[in-house]
């Protein structure tokens, strides 16, 4: 069972977007989530991205499954439509996050507050894709995903967190389709993950405390 060590993390929760349609903000939800708070932990801060971003001090060695609990239960609390849905959550710890932002600036060149560049004259997006498992992650990397997905690299050689240049669409596309790629690739081997996908913009906020409390 993973735990989360005494230190800052970030949640980035899966496939919050899809909440957009109930009018759950992140604001809402983080006053939930304030309150969930306890002597393991206490949620500081929020990402004002619609993507769902929660910064939390972890006091003790928490189990990650606990902490997850408490994210769904306030969640659901916020919102009636959805009490019985499970939300999940993916945890990163703040040193992991700023190697991530180190990590792209040094290999595409994105500058603080940007996720675009531009390549082949093609305007792409740079992601941050992070993945849990339970099963082995040893499963090669292939340059490209798919024609609008490339790998640019992991984060100190960790396959749960990876870099990613995404050419969006003219018409549809977006950050699902970069995780749901991820997913259906470990698929074909075998693997369930779970994985979720931000803009570099939003990681560098975070790690710059460009957030809200």
């Amino acid at each position: 069972m993973n735990l989360l060590t005494p230190g800052r993390y970030c949640a980035f929760i899966v496939d919050l977007g899809s909440f957009c349609g109930n009018n759950i903000t992140p604001r809402l939800i983080f006053e939930e989530l304030r309150k969930a708070s306890n002597s393991d932990f206490t949620f500081t801060h929020y990402h004002w991205r619609r993507s769902g971003n929660f910064v939390l001090q972890v006091y003790s060695a928490t189990r990650a499954s606990a902490v997850e609990a408490k994210i769904s239960n306030a969640i659901n609390r916020a919102s009636s439509a959805k009490r019985n849905r499970l939300i999940s959550s993916i945890f990163r710890d703040f040193g992991t996050l700023q190697a991530l932002v180190q990590y792209a600036r040094e290999r595409t060149g994105v500058v603080p507050g940007s996720s675009d560049l531009v390549k082949n004259g093609i305007s792409v997006k740079v992601r941050a894709v992070f993945i849990e498992s339970s099963g082995n992650l040893k499963a090669p990397w292939p340059k490209e995903i798919d024609t609008h997905l490339e790998v640019l690299g992991m984060v100190d050689e960790n396959p749960t967190t990876l870099v990613a240049l995404y050419q969006r669409p003219r018409e549809g596309g977006d950050f699902r389709y970069v995780a749901n790629a991820v997913k259906i690739f470990f698929g074909r081997s075998g693997i369930m993950v779970k994985s979720t996908a931000r803009a570099i913009s939003v990681i560098d906020d975070i790690v710059a405390e460009r957030v809200k409390s």
